[in-house]
């Protein structure tokens, strides 16, 4: 069936490649406009060029408020008031804890946890100003029990379903449903 997202702006992080490509098609093809985000220009700008008119490219540092804040305005400029955030951007970190870099922990934790936070702020008054919306955080089935050599990324998923839950709470009286999908291995 397509045609359901007729109208929805959506922003899709992590959206060059892998998983953020497929949501950033399958968005497209139920008839919404997309603004990919990603670090990965060439990629990213390659695959909004694939998509249409539907779709553009803008890099993203997910860490940055400044980013955000221009890749909202450039959504809005384009296409309108933003209807979904997918926070899909994520790093896979794997490592035993004692021999755990503290400063990669930060990295991994800036761009897994912070950086959907920082979506979440930056796209809300605009998802008031569409009527509601949907902020969709991918987590993962490692958020609740982490497996050997894990922590970092488990830990960092298990603060995003929280921080979620919260949100959701907090948001929901504006229109604005936020839920985390955890996602599992997929081999």
């Amino acid at each position: 069936m397509t045609g359901r997202l007729d109208g929805k702006v959506a922003i899709i992080t992590g959206a060059a490649r892998g998983q953020g490509e497929a949501e950033a098609r399958r968005f497209a093809a139920e008839g919404a406009s997309v603004l990919l985000t990603d670090v990965l220009d060439e990629e990213g700008a390659a695959v909004a060029v694939s998509l249409g008119p539907v779709a553009a490219y803008r890099h993203l540092d997910v860490t940055s408020e400044d980013d955000w804040e221009s890749a909202v305005a450039e959504a809005e400029d384009r296409f309108g008031p933003i209807s979904v955030l997918v926070n899909n951007a994520g790093i896979l970190d794997f490592g035993p804890i004692h021999k755990q870099d503290v400063a990669r922990f930060r990295s991994v934790l800036d761009v897994n946890l912070v950086g959907p936070l920082i979506g979440m702020k930056a796209v809300a008054p605009s998802m008031k100003r569409a009527g509601g919306g949907s902020i969709i955080n991918v987590s993962s089935m490692l958020a609740h029990g982490g497996p050997p050599n894990l922590a970092t990324y488990s830990a960092s998923k298990a603060a995003l379903n929280t921080l979620t839950k919260s949100v959701a709470n907090t948001v929901k009286r504006e229109g604005i449903r936020a839920f985390a999908i955890n996602l599992g291995w997929v081999h």
